[in-house]
């Protein structure tokens, strides 16, 4: 059967159709072709930002323990915009705040971990701080100590201290702890805000005393609004002379000022004589003179204490009723008297009193019977 014959607007109009068809292959490819593109595009991103991830998180993994360490310490540590950074505490824990002044101190067994370099004042031949004559301030030098707390106090709600005891070591690193050596008396003002505890003033070098590279023992107790009393009392013996000696240092909100300073709390020459011992036990109601409160007995001069002495004394801080602080220390011992050719014994019952006034406590009743020696 012959092919029918198709009209010319037929054909215009199938061409038309298959044009259509193929731009819409067209588009359907090009579309195609660019949607995988997107896809490896993102697909290669999403690789790279893996690896990236996975490679930053190896140094993070690696620092986590000394951040965890921080965080279990309290002693933390924040830059502001400046750059500087600026040491902390979340408490008020001795060790944390001693890394927010030494930040590469520790705790432990090592002295070099609790090794530091302060400025200290200068001591003249005799030990003591080397003061200058109408100023407030002394010269100081750069020296390195063993340093560890003591106190920490907290002040109020926004104030803290910390009070430290450092011992001199030389270049070896080896301690100055002989007997007649003593230590410093540091202290390390913190105020509170937002962040934490922070350091906000030093002391280095308060006070230089004690014996045998040792402060010898602290209390705190308060002994006003807003003020407290640290009490440091130490002795030893010398030539079977035995005594200890207490100072008193008032702490406040960034100052800590000498109240008293080494004043006798007890003695004894109990090892200078082997009589002694067995004479002073004789000491009783009965045999002796018994000192009252009131009694006031005359110091004896340094060069000739009693030929045999036992005092003991109790240290303490108390308000009195018109709100003024006191320290008083109660006496208990004997010593011997001359009396007559035989000598005799005095028995000590007594207690001195001591009120401060502008800055310091003075005597104001009763008297201190230790003998000087």
């Amino acid at each position: 059967m012959p092919p029918r014959a198709v009209s010319r607007p037929a054909r215009l109009a199938a061409w038309a159709a298959a044009a259509r068809r193929a731009a819409s292959y067209a588009l359907l490819g090009a579309a195609s072709l660019l949607l995988g593109a997107c896809n490896r595009h993102d697909a290669n991103q999403a690789a790279a930002s893996g690896a990236s991830s996975a490679s930053s998180a190896v140094p993070a993994a690696a620092s986590m323990p000394a951040s965890a360490a921080a965080l279990a310490s309290g002693a933390l540590a924040a830059s502001d915009s400046s750059g500087t950074t600026a040491s902390f505490s979340q408490g008020l824990k001795r060790g944390d705040l001693m890394r927010v002044v030494f930040p590469n101190w520790h705790e432990g067994s090592d002295p070099a971990a609790q090794s530091v370099e302060v400025p200290l004042p200068e001591r003249d031949d005799s030990g003591r701080i080397r003061r200058t004559a109408g100023s407030a301030s002394t010269k100081t030098v750069a020296s390195r100590i063993e340093i560890t707390p003591r106190e920490v106090i907290r002040l109020d709600d926004t104030h803290a201290v910390m009070l430290t005891e450092g011992v001199g070591i030389d270049d070896t690193g080896v301690r100055d702890d002989g007997y007649a050596a003593g230590a410093w008396l540091g202290a390390y003002f913190f105020r509170r805000d937002a962040s934490g505890w922070m350091l906000d003033k030093r002391v280095d070098g308060v006070d230089y005393l004690g014996v045998a590279g040792s402060l010898g023992d602290t209390s705190v107790t308060r002994i006003g609004a807003g003020e407290f009393g640290l009490i440091v009392t130490g002795g030893g013996c010398w030539q079977g002379f035995c005594g200890t000696w207490a100072s008193v240092y008032g702490v406040a909100p960034g100052r800590i000022a000498t109240y008293a300073s080494t004043v006798p709390v007890d003695g004894n020459n109990l090892g200078a004589s082997g009589d002694c011992e067995a004479t002073l036990k004789a000491a009783s109601p009965a045999h002796g003179t018994a000192a009252s409160e009131t009694d006031v007995v005359v110091s004896n001069d340094a060069g000739s204490p009693p030929a045999c002495f036992e005092v003991d004394g109790k240290l303490s801080l108390v308000t009195a009723e018109d709100g003024t602080s006191e320290m008083q220390i109660h006496f208990d011992g004997a010593e011997t008297i001359a009396s007559g050719d035989d000598g005799g014994l005095r028995l000590i019952h007594q207690t001195a009193v001591y009120r401060l006034r502008d800055g310091k406590y003075v005597l104001s009743s009763g008297h201190n019977p230790v003998p000087a020696f």
